[in-house]
């Protein structure tokens, strides 16, 4: 893991436990409001509750810091689903040991001790009898000032004995079921980082993979031009090795990076003409119209070469006229480069179906995904290319 890696990874760990921690100080401040009266805090009360919450924030960190990272984490969810259910009962069963002490330490609130809670001493009123008790409770009509009124009853027990210990139990699955979840949706997050990463770390190498493929097979074509060259006129293949050093230099320095300025790859490109049109005679007519002032816009390296040297490969011959027009054109935020070709009877149909083009497909796809065009035209003897690609600022 390099050390940006890292760095996120230790930042997303601390939004986590920041989080973590804001829910827990929500619900201790819920019980300081929720145990004030007339702006007086029941420190007693608060008291209270916190011992009562000791428990399950013991049981959140056991199971965050050491259940989840050890099994839930690494996939042991058998493990995991033993432990935490062990730990459960654990806090479950220590929890109403807690509970039965506190009761017996600390009087129901508005009690002294020595005194009967409030509720009992609601079922016997002073000065009424047993029977009047029993009435009153049942829910006896009585009148007065206000009219009828239902009085309530007693409080009632749980349904069962053990209904309170359950109730416990399951606001501990609860707690471990929302630390589950929370913990997921940060590796959701940390996952799709990772994938995106990695995805980002296979197109740089795809693409340099393309890139080590594009280098040799335009050196390729070069050097067979220089050969034929060498042969017909020495002094100009000497000129031809001057040109193809400062193409190297380019090609060697530059093509490394993921863009280069218009300009550059402009000029590239007007070198590589150069060079190819040294071997030729007069009879084959190249053409470039370029525009004056090009936009300080960026574009990956060689990805207009492809298309010149897909036209002087199929395009020229020595028995008949030939011709190559290159034009680039820029259209708002887009750049235009069409290069026109004569066909010659003994080309493909296909033509264009190479190494060079199948790369510049493959580039394409991978740097633009669907904001490029590449047109391949073949009409009355003349072979068209049109490609359209967004200038990057």
């Amino acid at each position: 893991m390099g050390r940006t890696e890292e760095i996120k990874s230790s930042r997303q760990k601390f939004a986590e436990n920041v989080v973590y921690f804001l829910i827990w100080l929500v619900v201790f401040l819920v019980s300081v409001v929720g145990y004030s009266i007339d702006g007086v805090v029941q420190w007693t009360e608060v008291g209270r509750f916190w011992l009562r919450a000791a428990p399950f924030f013991l049981l959140f960190l056991v199971n965050n810091y050491l259940l989840m990272p050890r099994f839930f984490m690494k996939k042991r969810y058998a493990a995991y689903v033993i432990s935490a259910f062990m730990a459960v009962l654990v806090v479950t069963a220590f929890h109403a040991v807690m509970f039965r002490q506190l009761k017996d330490k600390f009087p129901p609130h508005g009690t002294e001790p020595g005194e009967r809670p409030r509720h009992e001493q609601l079922q016997n009123p002073p000065g009424e009898g047993p029977g009047r008790r029993e009435r009153f409770w049942e829910g006896e009509v009585t009148g007065g000032p206000r009219g009828n009124m239902m009085r309530p009853g007693p409080p009632r027990p749980f349904p069962f004995k053990w209904g309170l210990v359950i109730n416990k139990f399951l606001l501990a699955l609860l707690l471990m079921g929302f630390n589950i979840a929370v913990k997921l949706i940060f590796k959701t997050v940390s996952d799709a980082r990772v994938m995106e990463e990695l995805e980002r770390q296979n197109l740089r190498a795809e693409l340099d993979y393309l890139k080590v493929q594009i280098n040799p097979h335009f050196f390729m074509n070069t050097l067979n031009n220089i050969h034929a060259l060498v042969d017909i006129d020495g002094e100009k293949a000497k000129e031809t090795i001057i040109e193809l050093s400062k193409i190297m230099r380019y090609v060697l320095y530059e093509t490394d990076k993921s863009l280069v300025p218009l300009s550059q790859e402009v000029r590239f490109l007007e070198n590589y003409i150069s060079l190819m049109s040294i071997r030729y005679s007069g009879d084959v007519r190249i053409e470039n119209i370029y525009p004056e002032s090009l936009p300080e816009g960026r574009i990956p390296p060689l990805m207009l070469s492809t298309l010149v040297e897909n036209a002087f490969k199929h395009g020229i011959s020595y028995r008949q006229d030939s011709f190559i027009r290159s034009e680039i054109s820029v259209q708002g935020e887009r750049l235009l480069y069409t290069v026109s070709n004569s066909r010659q009877d003994s080309a493909p149909a296909g033509q264009g179906s190479g190494v060079g083009l199948d790369n510049l497909r493959k580039r394409l796809a991978l740097l633009y995904g669907d904001r490029f065009r590449l047109k391949l035209v073949t009409r009355g003897g003349v072979h068209t290319a049109l490609l359209e690609i967004p200038i990057e600022k």
